[in-house]
């Protein structure tokens, strides 16, 4: 380990996510969501791995994240909102446009026609997640067929999204489904593409792969167990008892104590709530995180950890027996995975295991 802080991505650990995926998919085909960096794993290295791994297509949240995708040469779906000014580049571009109104669908028309193509869309529909997409009410099929009239537009798909997939009664996530279906049945259109799963729908709804569905949408489901986040010890101190550590001096030392000066602060994701809570791993041990986490530094205490000297690896979190996970930071944050993994900076070294 040469660099200060090295993000691990486990590309075996993710082919064998993969491979629980496609057996849960069934028939289906997988959209792989790469959106935000593939969450800050690294979008094009991640893109052309899953590519290696059956994933027929990809999903992004911006134009602009579409786009950079190209090299890779698949189809990508904006799963998210379309803007005005992303229309023109999104028709150029071939990228499955996402239609949430009439509205929208209006002006990815006239620019179709503008500019001689035939737009490639999903229409979205809002079944209880309360964001985006067409209202799954008494009036939705009747705007989709309206939606339907519009020159140049090829209506390939129709999509929804999970708001609570991972409650274990599963009763909004049954009414969501209720609600698509019903509308499916009453436009009686015929979709290339229809999903409404994502990774936790994949792994618990089981509903959401059979038919009529075609496609579900993998996202941070792809990355369980495959990421490991390590520090290097920047110095070792022997610190007296009655001193105190970091700012705000939240933490005074009750016993003379060996600190370690751990290389990683919350301006490279390591979440300021573990200050005075969280722990990181030391030669195999648990060391308790002493005061507030720095911008760049976070102190350790190291009692117990034999032969600790300056340039040591330190896991933040990872995947082993002892380990410290991410979705354990997820706890201690009060939130989940998906907001830990993007706030992991860019100055963090992404390192790939083959």
């Amino acid at each position: 380990m040469a660099s200060r802080l090295q993000l691990e991505i486990d590309l075996q650990a993710i082919a064998r996510n993969m491979a629980h995926i496609r057996r849960r998919a069934g028939n289906c085909r997988i959209l792989a969501v790469i959106k935000a960096d593939a969450y800050g794993l690294g979008a094009l290295k991640m893109g052309a791995f899953l590519k290696t791994q059956g994933v027929s297509s990809f999903g992004t949240a911006t134009v602009d994240e579409a786009l950079a995708l190209q090299p890779l040469q698949m189809p990508v779906q904006i799963l998210g909102a379309l803007l005005p000014e992303e229309t023109a580049p999104a028709v150029a571009a071939g990228l499955r446009c996402p239609v949430d109104s009439f509205a929208t669908a209006e002006r990815i028309s006239k620019e179709a026609v503008k500019q001689g193509k035939i737009a490639d869309c999903d229409i979205a529909v809002d079944t209880g997640m309360g964001r985006l997409g067409i209202l799954a009410d008494d009036r939705a099929a009747e705007e989709i067929r309206r939606i339907a009239t519009l020159p140049n537009l090829a209506l390939n798909g129709l999509f929804s999204h999970f708001s609570s997939a991972w409650e274990p009664d599963g009763q909004y996530s049954a009414l969501q489904l209720e609600r698509f279906l019903k509308l499916y049945r009453t436009l009686g259109m015929t979709f290339q593409r229809v999903h409404h799963a994502a990774s936790e729908g994949i792994l618990l709804v089981d509903r959401a792969m059979q038919e009529p569905f075609s496609q579900v949408r993998a996202g941070l489901g792809m990355y369980t167990n495959a990421l490991t986040l390590k520090a290097r010890i920047g110095a070792v101190r022997q610190m007296p008892a009655g001193s105190f550590l970091s700012y705000s001096r939240t933490c005074q030392l009750k016993k003379d104590t060996v600190v370690g000066v751990v290389c990683a602060g919350y301006a490279d994701g390591i979440p300021q709530i573990l200050s005075n809570k969280g722990e990181m791993l030391v030669g195999g041990k648990r060391c308790p995180i002493l005061g507030r986490v720095c911008m760049d530094y976070t102190l350790l205490d190291l009692t117990g950890v034999d032969h600790v000297q300056t340039g040591d690896e330190v896991e933040c979190f990872g995947t082993g027996e002892n380990s410290v996970t991410p979705e354990q930071w997820g706890v201690w944050k009060e939130t989940h995975l998906h907001d830990i993994l993007c706030a992991i900076s860019p100055r963090v070294e992404r390192v790939y295991l083959p």
